[in-house]
């Protein structure tokens, strides 16, 4: 794979060298050719173009598996603090007027389903094939789960390249609070990688 995309290369500390599959003004994908599963927490990240070289410190620990680097949509306001998530029937779910007044957003509920969406589990083959980006259930589990509460997946699949959906039932007795959405590798939930300040959280109430 080439080092560099339109002139543009990506370092990763305690990674190495990476290679750029997307760039845009605000966003970079690369992929990290890792093998096993490492915890990077908050690294450095170099940036070489035609002009120059950039180094600055991401803001999100993330952790690089031998399957991919998981992570996930989150709202914009405050700071990104909640997760992207909504209802089978397009409610958004957050903290009541998470986007002002104008907008209506709520808590998930004990005993429902949320929908979220996540991108970077690596490359999904069905037999050595790489999966068409269609609706298609890859796996039982989504990796990424909310901490500290039991949910169960009901559907987790690949809707577009590179966009990954996730169903989940929540248990019927969830308390109310907000809950850290954890990655999960195949050891079990990641309890290594910073929470505070770090994930997106899952806004639950009764």
């Amino acid at each position: 794979m080439p080092g560099q995309l339109d002139n543009l290369g990506v370092t990763i500390r305690n990674a190495g060298l990476t290679y750029p599959v997307f760039i845009s003004p605000t966003q970079i994908n690369v992929f990290v050719p890792l093998a096993g599963n490492t915890a990077i927490g908050n690294p450095e990240v170099q940036l070489s173009t035609a002009g120059g070289e950039a180094v600055f410190a991401t803001t999100d620990p993330f952790v690089v598996s031998a399957s991919g680097s998981v992570s996930y949509f989150r709202f914009d306001p405050q700071n990104r603090k909640y997760l992207a998530a909504v209802t089978p029937g397009g409610e958004y779910l957050g903290p009541v007027a998470l986007f002002g007044p104008g907008f209506a957003t709520r808590p998930a509920r004990a005993g429902e389903i949320v929908t979220y969406f996540i991108t970077g589990p690596g490359l999904e083959t069905d037999g050595g094939r790489q999966l068409n980006p269609a609706p298609v259930q890859i796996a039982a589990n989504c990796p990424v789960i909310p901490q500290g509460i039991t949910a169960s997946t009901l559907y987790y699949g690949l809707i577009s390249p590179g966009v990954y959906q996730c169903n989940v039932r929540l248990t019927d007795n969830a308390a109310p609070g907000e809950y850290p959405m954890i990655p999960v590798l195949a050891t079990g939930p990641v309890s290594n990688v910073p929470v505070l300040g770090a994930l997106g959280y899952l806004v639950v109430s009764r």
